[in-house]
């Protein structure tokens, strides 16, 4: 069997972005004209095992002209919701650590200093922040010792009300 690279099949194109700060990546594979695709996920410790709903509704509407003013909007509030969480861990939790994300909704944050600080293991701090109603991933999959996955792909309201949460009940809680 013959092997071709997929840059050299006409009609393809090929997009990667990486964090390697945050250990996330995203490749997509367009076909302008169309085509009958699959879709195989592989790799250590990938964050999606499958395509999710948003990707498949944001990749449909990013390259069909109806599609374009919902992802610019789409886009915008996903930045706009990165810029506040970003910004907000910033000004509020003391001894935690992130990078603005390039090309994902997903914080990979470095919680170290604080767990430190606060004779806590990331487990507890998962465990805390779970109980107050904040859904995180743990970032041991992502090679950080003592890092938390944050997915901000909500509505700003719902972003503001989990750092609310967290920056009350977790992060700066009265012991």
């Amino acid at each position: 069997m013959q092997e071709i690279r997929i840059q050299e099949i006409e009609g393809v194109r090929i997009g990667q972005a990486e964090n390697r700060d945050a250990a996330t990546g995203c490749t997509v594979v367009l076909c302008p004209e169309g085509a009958a695709a699959g879709l195989d996920v592989r790799g250590g410790g990938p964050a999606s095992r499958d395509m999710n709903v948003l990707s498949m509704h944001a990749l449909i509407g990013a390259y069909k002209p109806e599609g374009y003013e919902w992802c610019d909007e789409l886009c915008e509030v996903l930045s706009g919701n990165v810029n506040y969480a970003v910004d907000y861990i910033a000004r509020h939790f003391d001894g935690v650590e992130v990078s603005k994300p390039e090309g994902t909704y997903m914080l990979f944050v470095d919680c170290t200093r604080w767990c430190e600080a606060h004779g806590k293991t990331i487990d507890e701090l998962e465990k805390a922040l779970w109980s107050v109603g904040v859904a995180v991933q743990d970032g041991r999959m992502f090679h950080g010792p003592c890092h938390i996955r944050m997915n901000l792909a909500s509505p700003l309201s719902r972003i503001q009300e989990a750092f609310a949460r967290m920056d009350r009940y977790v992060f700066n809680a009265e012991a």
